[in-house]
């Protein structure tokens, strides 16, 4: 998989490819890196609902958001974005009613 990241001043696209059972798909979500709620397309025509906070030395970002599941329950999303000499570490947090997921990938920067 692969994740394109694109900053033009307090604007913040992360677009990701990847393949899931055989299909390839693309999340482009948007932010600004003012810390005001961002709205995104979240999954089946859902509303992500997104903050982006970088920490005091701008070397980490943090991104949180909240989905609306199908029976009702939300899950809440942390992502932090660092990097690590010219690797790029994403470290995600979830949160639902399934339980909790911790995942962490790294990416080589192009």
């Amino acid at each position: 998989s692969d994740v394109i990241i694109i900053q033009n001043g307090n604007d913040f696209r992360i677009e990701k490819y990847a393949s899931y059972q055989g299909t390839d798909y693309t999340v482009s979500d948007k932010y600004t890196l003012d810390g005001k709620e961002c709205v995104n397309e979240g999954f089946q025509g859902s509303q992500k609902k997104s903050t982006a906070v970088w920490d005091d030395n701008r070397q980490i970002l943090t991104v949180k958001s909240k989905l609306p599941m199908q029976d009702g329950s939300e899950v809440s999303i942390t992502e932090v974005y660092k990097m690590k000499g010219n690797d790029l570490e994403i470290k995600s947090f979830a949160s639902s009613s399934y339980g909790d997921l911790d995942e962490t990938m790294v990416y080589e920067k192009q």
